[in-house]
């Protein structure tokens, strides 16, 4: 709990068991056998997609705090 808690707060890298809960629940809306049928691939694509989001949501977050 403690390294998904230091993850979502950008401090250290998020578990694996949190990423594929988030892949299941999030993207693929499937039980993780289902997961792991799914392309390398198409997955690793996702998950840039999902970084790139969160950064993008980060530097937002950050801007929005500069002019406050």
């Amino acid at each position: 709990m403690r390294a998904t808690a230091l993850g979502l707060l950008d401090l250290a890298p998020l578990p694996a068991a949190y990423t594929e809960l988030v892949l299941c629940r999030d993207i693929y809306h499937c039980p993780p056998d289902a997961l792991d049928r799914q392309p390398l691939r198409r997955v690793a694509q996702h998950l840039a997609a999902l970084r790139a989001e969160r950064r993008h949501q980060a530097l937002v977050a950050a801007h929005q705090r500069k002019r406050r």
